[in-house]
């Protein structure tokens, strides 16, 4: 039988403003009593933008998608959108588990 525990941490991606991330551990041994992560609880999101004519599509994926298409607008977004004017989107879908974005982001490109 596992029992859990949960923790916050500073992620280090994020050094400025208070940005935690959730980590869920289980015991894995009673007798040595070690924990690992078992899923990372942050909110993220695939999304795809467009140029105005709808000739080309960007996948992309963010933890915080207003920001992120705030920076393609103002061509601050990938090299790919800046040259091709991809700033309007189209699709998103939101995900608790980055994993899973991940995998989605890629069935998507593919």
């Amino acid at each position: 039988m596992t029992s859990s525990q949960t923790c916050s941490i500073r992620h280090p991606e994020f050094s400025s403003g208070s940005h935690d991330v959730k980590l869920e551990f289980y015991k894995i041994c009673k007798s040595t009593k070690q924990y690992l992560p078992k899923k990372i609880m942050k909110e993220s999101y695939i999304y795809i933008v467009s140029n105005k004519n709808r000739t080309v599509l960007y996948i992309g994926i963010s933890a915080n998608l207003k920001k992120r298409i705030e920076e393609h607008k103002n061509h601050k977004g990938s090299i790919f959108t800046k040259k091709y004017n991809c700033n309007e989107l189209l699709y998103f879908e939101k995900f608790t588990d980055i994993t899973l974005a991940l995998k989605r982001e890629k069935q998507l490109k593919n």
